[in-house]
Parts: C-alpha cells; sequence; structure tokens
C-alpha cells in the first residue's frame, strides 16, 4: 500500500510548475524595482566624511532634476504594467512605498504627482481613461508596447 505523505510524479510536476511560476513573477517584478534605482557603476564602500565636511551640508539637487525623475520614475510605474488602471493617490502612494524623493507635506506631494499625471497624459505618454469630477479622481492607464495598433492610438501614426 502507498504512504499517504507521497507525492506522485504528476503532482511533483505540477508544484514544480507553479513554483517556477512564481520564481518567474518574483523576477520579473524585481526588475520593475531595479528600473527606479539609480544607474550606478558597483557598489563601492564610501569612505566616512573627514569631520570639516560633516558640518557643510550636503547640495540638494536642483528642482527640476527631482522634477525629472519624479516625472520618470511615475512613467515606469505606470506603464509597466499596462493592463492596470492608476489614481493620483495609487501613484502616490507606489512611489513613496519605493522611496522615490517627494514633498514633505502629503497634499503638495498629491497635487504634483495629479498634475505630472495630467501631464504626461497630455503628451501621449499614458492615457486618461476617466476624467476626475468632484471627489471621483481621474484613472490613468499606460500604453502596451508600441505597436501599429499602438502608435494609431496615440496619433503617432495615420492610415
Amino acid at each position: 500500500m502507498g504512504d499517504n505523505n507521497s507525492l506522485s510524479p504528476a503532482q511533483l510536476a505540477q508544484m514544480r510548475a507553479q513554483i517556477e511560476s512564481e520564481y518567474r513573477k518574483d523576477l520579473e517584478a524585481l526588475e520593475r524595482v531595479a528600473r527606479f534605482l539609480p544607474k550606478t557603476p558597483a557598489a563601492r564602500p564610501v569612505p566616512p566624511p573627514p569631520a570639516e565636511a560633516a558640518a557643510t551640508p550636503a547640495p540638494v539637487p536642483a528642482v527640476e532634476e527631482q522634477e525629472d525623475s519624479q516625472i520618470e520614475a511615475m512613467l515606469s510605474l505606470v506603464t509597466s504594467n499596462f493592463n492596470r488602471t492608476y489614481t493620483a493617490r495609487e501613484v502616490f502612494n507606489e512611489l513613496r512605498r519605493l522611496r522615490v524623493p517627494l514633498s514633505a507635506n502629503e497634499k503638495q506631494a498629491l497635487a504634483t504627482v495629479g498634475t505630472s499625471l495630467q501631464k504626461l497624459s497630455k503628451r501621449g505618454k499614458i492615457r486618461c481613461n476617466r476624467k476626475g469630477k468632484g471627489r471621483k479622481p481621474s484613472i490613468y492607464q499606460g500604453y502596451p508596447p508600441m505597436g501599429m495598433a499602438s502608435m494609431m492610438e496615440r496619433g503617432l501614426l495615420t492610415q
């Protein structure tokens, strides 16, 4: 008689396929997160700063550079999964989770995210599925990869 705790070859193959599928999804998620990381050479240990440098505050990146990185992060987030829709609040929460530098004032940062999404929509980088009105937020979605249909939908190609 067979042991109740043993697996059949079919069950083992099914478990393996499921684990491999989850592993591929995890790798894809890591690749999406890696897009948000700064592009720097291999990590090297950073020497401690000299004593006089500790008293001097670090230079703050220019406002334009911060805004560009925020907009790039938003665009990458929304287009990384073009089947999903996002509101400004969802994008804001995701950017905070990924530690993208935003304004310390939450209302101001959320307004900046909403305005940036509107600009990306007007530029044809993402689409606005529903324009917000009153308490209903606008809903945005990324375009699928550039194929003929996508190019025609964006108005970049005519028949």
